[in-house]
């Protein structure tokens, strides 16, 4: 509890408000993403599924609390997942996020009495899709193989390659 004093006259005083002691800070190896698909096809936004990555306390520890947010100052009990006791990572999937917008993410630890530890450091992902390609070649080898180029895209850890005999299907 706190209480605010003025001279020597007692003021107002809040609620207390428990804390767990024994269990430390929680520390955050990573959050990567692991997928997204739009929200809608007439939308311009994507559900993000995003994997964060912790290290066990392997203490007393009940579970981990995984929060995330669009603020890095604010962080609402309603956006969390629980995990387990063994857990060390959890997906966490944000609904309707613009490209290019940045998420923050943090973890507690609890205890058997659902009290949370001093939250880990916040990390943040930036959701960025990657460009399309550029500078796409196309040769015949022979007959039946064609062979297709392109430069490298640095956001880009996979290729969708289409094809269609008539180019306005090739999607």
């Amino acid at each position: 509890k706190v209480c605010a004093y003025k001279g020597n006259k007692v003021g107002a005083q809040t609620d207390g408000v428990e804390v767990s002691t024994f269990l430390p800070a929680v520390t955050i190896k990573g959050v990567t993403p692991a997928g997204c698909v739009k929200s809608s096809a007439y939308s311009s936004y994507y559900d993000v599924t995003f994997e964060v990555e912790w290290e066990k306390l392997g203490m007393d520890e009940a579970g981990y609390a995984v929060y995330y947010s669009s603020s890095e100052t604010y962080f609402s009990s309603a956006d969390k997942i629980y995990a387990g006791k063994d857990v060390t990572s959890a997906r966490v999937t944000v609904k309707e996020i613009y490209n290019n917008n940045t998420y923050y993410f943090k973890v507690a630890a609890y205890d058997s009495n659902n009290k949370e530890a001093a939250c880990s450091e916040i990390k943040s992902m930036k959701f960025q899709l990657a460009t399309a390609p550029k500078n796409l070649f196309g040769e015949m080898e022979s007959d039946t193989s064609i062979k297709l180029s392109w430069d490298a895209v640095e956001a880009a850890d996979c290729y969708n390659v289409y094809y269609s005999e008539n180019k306005l299907l090739a999607t």
